[in-house]
C-alpha cells in the first residue's frame, strides 16, 4: 500500500492499495434540505460551503511497525474568520490501519455546523454496502425513532432517498462500522463510540445545485461521509428552529475513528 500525506491540508491526499485509489477531505457542509432553508443562509454567509483546511505544523515518529503524523489544524473559510481548529493524530500500522484521534474547538462566534467529519472518494465499481447502526431508511440524530440499531446490507443506489428536489439524503445514524466496496477491494470504518455514516452516487455539489431530481447526474466515483455528528433535520420550512440538542454546535470535542482497506 502506498499513503500519501499533504501537510498544506492535514489529511491524506491518496490511499492506494491493491490497485484502487480513494481520497479523503475534511467536511463540515451538506446539500441543504428544505428545512435547512433559513439556516442555510447564514451558513452560506459563513462560507461553509467554501471552506478549507491548513496546518500550521506537522510532525512525524516511526516506532516499529507504526507510523505517527500530528499535524495542528486550521479549518477556515475564504474571506471569513476561523470555523475550527483541531490536533489530529493519524496512526498507521504496518497492514495499513489507520487510526485517526481529533482534538477540536470550535469557534463559537460562527453558526453552527451542518457536519463535521470526513468526505472519501472511492471507486465507482465499489458498490456494496454494509453498516452496523440505524436503519434501514435513512435517520438523523432528531429523525430515528422508526430505524432500529442492526447490521444492514445496501446497495450504494439503494442508499440514496429520491426526494423530487435534491438535498442531504440517506444518513444513518449511531453506526459503529461501515463498509463500501466491490467483494475483493473495499473500506471498512470503525468507532469506538459511534459516527454517522452516508454514502451516494452524487457529489455533494450535484445535490446541492439541482432544483429537480431528473436532473441529477451520477458522478464517476462514489461520495462516502462518515462524520463525528450530522446536524437534525428538524422542522425549519414550516416550523422552529432546529433545536440546539440536535445541531452541530459542540464547542469542544474529541473523535477516534479507524479505517482499514
Amino acid at each position: 500500500f502506498t499513503y500519501q500525506y499533504d501537510t498544506f491540508t492535514g489529511i491524506f491526499s491518496s490511499l492506494e492499495r491493491g490497485g484502487e485509489t480513494i481520497s479523503m477531505d475534511y467536511s463540515i457542509f451538506r446539500a441543504p434540505t428544505d428545512n435547512d432553508r433559513n439556516i442555510r443562509e447564514e451558513w452560506e454567509r459563513a462560507n461553509y460551503h467554501h471552506s478549507q483546511t491548513r496546518t500550521y505544523t506537522t510532525k512525524y515518529a516511526v516506532d516499529g511497525q507504526t507510523v505517527q503524523i500530528t499535524s495542528t489544524v486550521n479549518l477556515c473559510a475564504v474571506t471569513v474568520q476561523s470555523i475550527m481548529k483541531f490536533t489530529v493524530i493519524w496512526t498507521i500500522d504496518g497492514a495499513g490501519t489507520i487510526t485517526c484521534k481529533i482534538d477540536a474547538k470550535r469557534n463559537t462566534d460562527m453558526p453552527y455546523l451542518p457536519r463535521f467529519g470526513v468526505e472519501l472518494t472511492l471507486p465507482k465499481s465499489w458498490q456494496q454496502v454494509s453498516y452496523l447502526g440505524y436503519g434501514p431508511q435513512e435517520c438523523y440524530i432528531d429523525k430515528h425513532h422508526l430505524a432500529w440499531f442492526d447490521a444492514f446490507e445496501s446497495t450504494v443506489e439503494d442508499m440514496h432517498e429520491d426526494y423530487i428536489k435534491p438535498q442531504e439524503n440517506g444518513n444513518h445514524y449511531h453506526c459503529r462500522k461501515a463498509s463500501v466496496g466491490n467483494g475483493t477491494n473495499g473500506v471498512t470504518a470503525y468507532a469506538a463510540t459511534n459516527f454517522d455514516f452516508s454514502v451516494s452516487n452524487y457529489s455533494d455539489y450535484e445535490l446541492a445545485v439541482k432544483k429537480h431530481n431528473y436532473e441529477l447526474e451520477e458522478s464517476d466515483f462514489v461520495t462516502m461521509h462518515l462524520d463525528y455528528k450530522n446536524s437534525g433535520v428538524g422542522s425549519n420550512s414550516c416550523g422552529p428552529q432546529l433545536l440546539p440538542q440536535y445541531q452541530m454546535n459542540d464547542k469542544e470535542f474529541e473523535w477516534e475513528y479507524q479505517l482499514k482497506f
